[in-house]
């Protein structure tokens, strides 16, 4: 989609994406829950482009960039393809409205948590407090489109979970994804699916080095743990 000032965005599946109708007029802000791409237009300049998701709040300085931010997943993600910018939690303390991350050109930050609380006022300081891990890292150039490439119907991940894979596949084939035994679900993988046209062929293919067996019911995967 295009929006009124001439930012051009791309939407992932099971994305929520808002804003005003007076967009552009006396501030460029949108809301987004979901994986959106962002090219943003330099037409007005003089307004900041602010992306607000549950936790976080991200200033766009002149980019391209890519943010994950599904309210149901503990992950948070943000990679930027073209300039650079600026990430903010979202608190009630002085120390989370002030602080912020900058995360350049051909970087990406992640943000992960095991608990279900996010703690924005750690944001700044890339502290591991409270279960969480916050780490910037340099992209090589293979690995930009992981975090661009599922608007091109590419499907790349790098030490995912099968729980966080499944959520993945969820999205992209419309189904729904039950995994019985809670030791696949933290399986770790690395890999990438180009224009593969149903989730059943991910499947056969994830069961080649996985001991798995499936069933489909309608929309409905069980995934169980198979006997080798």
């Amino acid at each position: 989609m295009t929006l009124p000032d001439g930012t051009r965005v791309w939407l992932n599946a099971g994305t929520i994406f808002r804003y005003k109708k007076d967009f552009g007029k006396t501030s460029r802000t949108v809301y987004l829950n979901g994986e959106a791409y962002f090219d943003i237009s330099a037409e007005k300049r003089g307004k900041p482009f602010l992306v607000y998701t549950d936790n976080y709040v991200i200033h766009d300085i002149g980019t391209v960039f890519n943010v994950k931010a599904y309210s149901d997943e503990q992950v948070f993600e943000t990679a930027v393809i073209e300039g650079q910018i600026s990430v903010e939690g979202l608190g009630s303390s002085s120390i989370a409205k002030q602080k912020h991350v900058l995360v350049n050109e051909k970087q990406a930050l992640k943000i992960r948590t095991v608990s279900g609380d996010i703690a924005g006022s750690h944001l700044a300081n890339n502290s591991t407090k409270v279960g969480k891990t916050i780490n910037v890292v340099d992209l090589e150039a293979s690995q930009i489109s992981g975090y661009s490439g599922w608007k091109d119907n590419l499907l790349l991940f790098e030490d995912e979970t099968f729980a966080e894979l499944s959520r993945a596949l969820e999205r992209k084939y419309d189904v729904s994804i039950e995994i019985e035994d809670e030791e696949l679900q933290y399986l770790k993988y690395t890999g990438s699916f180009r224009d593969i046209k149903s989730v059943n062929e991910v499947l056969e293919i994830i069961k080649k080095t996985t001991p798995i067996n499936y069933s489909v019911t309608g929309s409905e995967i069980t995934i169980t743990k198979a006997e080798r």
